[in-house]
């Protein structure tokens, strides 16, 4: 017995220095596979797609459409006037003729007056003309017409007033008078198209005309 407790003593010891060497080699893989978990997690952490933060929904609100705007050619008296003169002239028959609307686009027209020399003095004779909105001057210096070439007629001599579609004249307190159609004008008389008015030595034909 004695002689087997060397190899006993031995056995033990071996054992001792196998486990502690297993203890060892257990501990190192420990650490080692902790060490190689921890770089798995850091690996994956960095390699991982970042969440995206989730948007929310915006909704746009309502829009209420605008209320078209009125057109700036609006109906008129006017157009209507010329739709009721064209359905008059469709409802009687218009044929092939070409009906003529009323333009309220077209420029109104303006009126004149022109005095038209009928005097056989050449240093008399010509034609004078000035438009007429209410009133205008005939004079030899002054006026909307001036006849300079007869020394006797006032500077101021007659005024032609318009009202409506009436014409009236009536003299200036000239030094020589005015006479329409052979009468003295001593107040406002009415004046129209073909009289002859005399003004000074001259005789003049009364036109008005519209352009």
């Amino acid at each position: 017995m004695f002689m087997n407790m060397p190899l006993i003593l031995i056995a033990s010891i071996a054992a001792g220095a196998l486990g502690l060497i297993f203890l060892i080699l257990g501990i190192v893989f420990f650490i080692l596979n902790a060490k190689a978990n921890a770089k798995f997690r850091a690996e994956a952490a960095n390699n991982s797609v970042p969440e995206i933060p989730r948007r929310e929904e915006v909704v746009a609100p309502a829009v209420t459409p605008a209320a078209p705007a009125q057109s700036a050619a609006q109906v008129t008296p006017d157009v209507d006037r010329t739709m009721s003169l064209y359905s008059t002239l469709a409802a009687q028959g218009g044929g092939d003729s070409t009906v003529m609307l009323f333009n309220p686009q077209q420029k109104a027209k303006t009126t004149f007056v022109k005095l038209v020399s009928c005097s056989n003095d050449p240093a008399l004779q010509g034609e004078y003309k000035a438009a007429i909105y209410s009133s205008i001057v005939i004079g030899r210096k002054e006026g909307d017409i001036v006849i300079s070439t007869d020394n006797s007629i006032s500077s101021r001599h007659c005024e032609i007033t318009k009202r409506e579609s009436q014409f009236f004249i009536r003299d200036l307190g000239s030094s020589n008078g005015t006479c329409l159609n052979g009468n003295a004008v001593t107040t406002e008389v009415p004046v129209k198209l073909g009289d002859t008015l005399r003004l000074g030595r001259g005789d003049y034909i009364v036109v008005i005309e519209e352009e």
